[in-house]
């Protein structure tokens, strides 16, 4: 009786073994399975970066978020689609565009973007009053709404912002609503593709 005892008691010690000895070896295999997904998510990201840098020239596909300096943001195209342009073609203001050049595939960067880069200094020179006449006599017209306008100096049209009106005139101002304002990107480039030219 005391012999089967202790093959009892040595029985359920090699049990307890085993069982540690077993959750051991699960615990490696699950600690080597998320070593594994590290190592091919780091390679994927390293193939993604090390892919052609944008350069002056080429089309590109971008994801962006525009904040004025004091964080808010005024327009963003991520969960949206992303808007391609062709760097060097002035598309965009020169801030931005020197952004992209260099940026890889993948890339997210957040730049501060003085006023000269932006829209430029707001122009007093760019508030007009013209004649209330043919359409806009009808038109109901709201201070702080937008206007399109055909400028003719140089026959284009444009959308400017009515800051005051009456029944003979309308005060318009041919600013950029973003002039004169420092501004924020975050930019992640999407894609790069061929020069286009």
């Amino acid at each position: 009786m005391g012999t089967m005892g202790k093959s009892k008691k040595a029985t359920e010690k090699s049990d307890t073994k085993g069982k540690s000895t077993t959750t051991r070896n699960k615990t490696l295999m699950l600690a080597g399975g998320v070593l594994v997904i590290v190592a091919i998510v780091a390679v994927a990201a390293y193939f993604l970066l090390t892919g052609p840098a944008a350069a002056t020239g080429n089309s590109v596909s971008v994801f962006y978020t525009g904040m004025f300096s004091n964080g808010t943001v005024f327009d963003s195209n991520v969960n949206s689609t992303p808007i391609t342009l062709v760097i060097g073609a002035h598309q965009v203001i020169p801030g931005f565009e020197n952004a992209l050049v260099g940026m890889k595939a993948g890339q997210t960067k957040t730049v501060n973007i003085p006023v000269e880069l932006a829209y430029g200094p707001y122009k007093p020179e760019y508030i007009h009053v013209i004649n209330r006449t043919g359409t806009l006599k009808t038109l109901d017209l709201v201070k702080g709404g937008m206007l399109t306008y055909r400028n003719p100096s140089t026959n284009s049209m444009s959308m400017v912002k009515i800051l005051d009106f009456t029944q003979d005139s309308v005060t318009i101002d041919g600013n950029s609503p973003l002039a004169g304002e420092p501004l924020t990107f975050t930019v992640q480039l999407v894609s790069v593709n061929k020069d286009t030219g």
